[in-house]
């Protein structure tokens, strides 16, 4: 029984050896030969079966069995070679849908036609190639800038760089076997640094970096009762006349319609104010301007205001003005998540329009 255990298991480690993914971890991590260790088992295999005992046996073998599992289930031929670009992309989609597809390399190199193929007669000494990775272990090549800005670089050490996963390790063995061609050197020795490009000092805010996208959508929900109530109240006074009853009186429309603006003016004035007061105290916005951000809010609030005396003028009833002012304002904030999100799709009449 020992006998047989011991052969079987020679016989497993044999096989997990002789497994290229094994043999070259195995020579990296151990610095030991391979072939060497081989050739010694086969010599020494009487004496390992006298030397060890049943219980060291089962481990050696459970080892031996583990390796040859593991090792079955890594597939090493992972390149196929494809004769055109078109095809290429089309076996690309195929293993996408699969989740089996890592990347693509084109060599940009001439060739002559032999026999109706191609055929590269001797790798020149400058070499053109294109690496395609999936969407997965890349960055995303239609956008020129993110379109919510950020204050921190397109992607933190912390979050780990997408190019190191495929692209980074894909282009150094295409450049080591390439040099390795050329030069008749083997360039594993060699070591490789990768670093990413110096960005300025900043702080990294977790929670506008969270909200960045929401942060127009929010304000736009803050300001939507201040809309129903301009205009409500511009219509209301429409229904009972005062604007008649003023003129008779000989108040100006346009004396009217200043103080119905100066009027809303300072209502947004103290909640702008309030509304930066409450962002700075709490730390949300600690290192912008106060000045700036209560503009900010201002602008905003006339642009709401002016807004509102447009849509005043379409409605006669001061409940179903309120109403329908509060839905249109809210179908005028569609035209930017539609740029948002179509920016690139959409030519630059279209984004106008929009």
């Amino acid at each position: 029984m020992v006998y047989f255990a011991a052969s079987r298991t020679v016989t497993f480690l044999t096989e997990a050896l002789q497994n290229t993914f094994i043999k070259n971890f195995v020579e990296s991590q151990l610095d030991l030969d391979v072939g060497e260790l081989m050739e010694r088992l086969q010599v020494y295999e009487t004496v390992i079966e006298k030397m060890l005992n049943d219980s060291a046996m089962e481990q050696i073998d459970l080892l031996a069995q583990l390796m040859g599992n593991l090792s079955a289930c890594l597939l090493l031929d992972r390149f196929q070679p494809v004769e055109s670009v078109e095809k290429l992309e089309a076996e690309a989609r195929e293993l996408m849908q699969q989740n089996n597809f890592l990347a693509s390399i084109i060599f940009n190199v001439s060739s002559r036609k032999r026999g109706g193929a191609d055929v590269v007669q001797e790798l020149p000494k400058h070499v053109s190639y294109t690496i395609r990775t999936s969407i997965l272990y890349g960055l995303r090549t239609d956008l020129i800038k993110n379109p919510v800005w950020k204050s921190h670089p397109q992607n933190l050490p912390a979050d780990g760089f997408k190019y190191n996963h495929v692209f980074i390790p894909l282009q150094d063995m295409i450049e080591r076997a390439i040099i390795a061609v050329h030069a008749g050197v083997d360039t594993l020795d060699t070591g490789i640094q990768v670093q990413a490009m110096p960005y300025l000092c900043h702080t990294s805010d977790l929670f506008l970096n969270n909200i960045g996208f929401f942060f127009p959508l929010i304000m736009m929900l803050t300001w939507m009762v201040s809309v129903a109530s301009m205009v409500r109240k511009l219509v209301y006074e429409r229904e009972i006349h005062l604007e008649e009853y003023m003129r008779t009186m000989g108040v100006l429309p346009s004396i009217h319609f200043l103080a119905w603006f100066l009027e809303n003016f300072l209502v947004l004035t103290i909640s702008s104010c309030a509304l930066t007061v409450i962002l700075k105290v709490s730390g949300i916005f600690a290192y912008s301007n106060c000045f700036l951000i209560f503009l900010f809010f201002l602008d905003f609030g006339v642009s709401i205001a002016t807004f509102s005396y447009l849509l005043s003028v379409f409605f006669g009833s001061a409940n179903t003005a309120a109403l329908c002012a509060s839905l249109m304002y809210m179908i005028s904030f569609l035209p930017y998540v539609i740029l948002l999100v179509l920016q690139n799709q959409l030519s630059f009449a279209n984004q106008t329009f929009v």
